[in-house]
C-alpha cells in the first residue's frame, strides 16, 4: 500500500455514554487505501460525509493500542488533522480509526471525569493495602514477641504511637462486598421511585412506567431523545431550540439475550423548575394504570372526576 494512503475504521451511528465511557451500537463502514495526504481537512471531511450519507458534527480519532478514555482526541480543523495523519502512518500498517458524534456530547469531560473517577479508586485500593499489609506485620511481630512480656509491651507502645493498629481491633477484617445491581421493585410505592445506575428492569415498559412515576413525583419534564426497542435516551426540559436545557440524562438498552432492560449511565442531576405539564411520558396508558381501581370500584367513572383525581392526587393538568 502507499506511504500516501490510510486504512481507515469509520464508526457512526452509535450513542457515546459515560461512567464507564462506551460507544453504543455503532456502525462500522471501512474504508481501504484512502489518499488522505492529497486532501485537506475539509476535504477529507467531506468524504466522509458523503460516505456516511450524514453530517459529520463532532469527529474523534483513536491513538493505536490505547482504549477510548486514554486514546481519544478531536480532529476539528486543519491542525488536528495534520496530528491525525501522523499518528495513521506512524507505523506499517497505515490503521486508524474514526468516530463520529451526532449529538455533540462534552466527551472529553467525560473522559476527565472518569480519569479522576478511576484515579480515586486506585487510590482506596492502595490504602486497603497498606492496612493490610500493616496488619499481617503486626500479626508476624506479635507471635515474634510473645515469648517476652516486655517485649510485648514494648511492641504495643511503639504501634500505638505510630497508628498501625486497626480501630476496631486486630482480628477483624473487612469484609470484600461484591456489588449488585438493584432490581426495580415494580409494587413499590409509585411517588418512591428512582432510578438508579445499573438497576434492572423486566422489560422496557416497565423501565418507562418508573421513569414516568419518578417525572410525576418530581415535577421533572422527561422526554424521550431515542425510545427504540434496542435503546431508551431519556432527557429532561428543552430550551427554545428543542434541545436538552437540564444536565439529567440516562440511557438504557436491553441485557444480554435478555427480555429485561438495564440503566447503562445516568446523570441524575437537575437545574430545572418543577412542572406540572410533563409531556410525552404522561399517556392515557398511565393514567389507566393509576386509576385501575377507582375504575374498577365505579364503572360509571367520569372525565370529570377523573381529572380532578389527577389533578388532586399527581399535580397534573390535564
Amino acid at each position: 500500500m502507499s506511504r500516501d494512503s490510510l486504512n481507515i475504521d469509520v464508526y457512526h451511528k452509535g450513542v457515546f455514554s459515560p461512567n464507564p465511557f462506551v460507544y453504543f451500537y455503532p456502525h462500522k463502514v471501512p474504508v481501504m487505501g484512502l489518499d488522505v495526504c492529497n486532501m485537506d481537512f475539509m476535504e477529507f471531511k467531506t468524504y466522509l460525509q458523503k460516505l456516511i450519507n450524514n453530517r459529520c458534527r463532532d469527529m474523534y480519532y483513536c491513538l493505536k493500542n490505547q482504549s477510548l478514555v486514554d486514546g481519544l482526541r478531536e480532529l476539528r480543523d486543519e491542525d488536528d488533522y495534520v496530528r491525525f495523519l501522523d499518528v495513521g502512518f506512524d507505523d506499517d500498517d497505515n490503521q486508524i480509526s474514526i468516530y463520529i458524534d451526532d449529538y455533540h456530547e462534552p466527551l472529553l469531560d467525560w473522559i476527565e471525569e472518569e480519569k479522576l473517577k478511576n484515579g480515586t479508586v486506585v487510590l482506596k485500593h492502595m490504602k486497603m493495602m497498606w492496612t493490610r499489609y500493616c496488619r499481617m506485620i503486626y500479626r508476624w511481630t506479635m507471635k515474634l514477641m510473645m515469648r517476652t512480656f516486655n517485649g510485648l509491651k514494648l511492641l504495643i507502645l511503639f504501634l500505638s504511637q505510630k497508628n498501625l493498629i486497626p480501630e476496631r481491633g486486630i482480628e477483624e477484617e473487612a469484609s470484600d462486598k461484591v456489588k449488585k445491581h438493584p432490581i426495580h421493585d415494580p409494587n413499590q410505592k409509585w411517588d418512591t421511585m428512582m432510578p438508579e445506575l445499573g438497576m434492572k428492569f423486566s422489560d422496557r415498559d416497565d423501565l418507562k412506567h418508573m421513569l414516568t412515576n419518578y417525572a410525576v413525583s418530581k415535577g421533572y419534564s422527561l422526554w424521550y431523545e431515542k425510545n427504540e426497542a434496542t435503546t431508551l435516551l431519556v432527557r429532561c426540559s428543552k430550551n427554545e431550540k428543542g434541545k436538552p436545557s437540564c444536565p439529567f440524562r440516562l440511557w438504557g438498552s436491553p441485557m444480554n439475550k435478555e427480555n429485561s432492560f438495564q440503566i447503562n449511565s445516568l446523570i441524575d442531576k437537575h437545574n430545572c423548575a418543577r412542572q406540572q405539564i410533563l409531556g410525552c411520558l404522561v399517556t392515557y396508558k398511565w393514567i389507566g394504570k393509576m386509576l385501575i381501581a377507582d375504575i374498577l370500584e365505579r364503572p360509571k367513572f367520569s372525565y370529570r372526576k377523573m381529572e380532578e383525581v389527577v389533578r388532586k392526587d399527581y399535580g397534573l393538568k390535564c
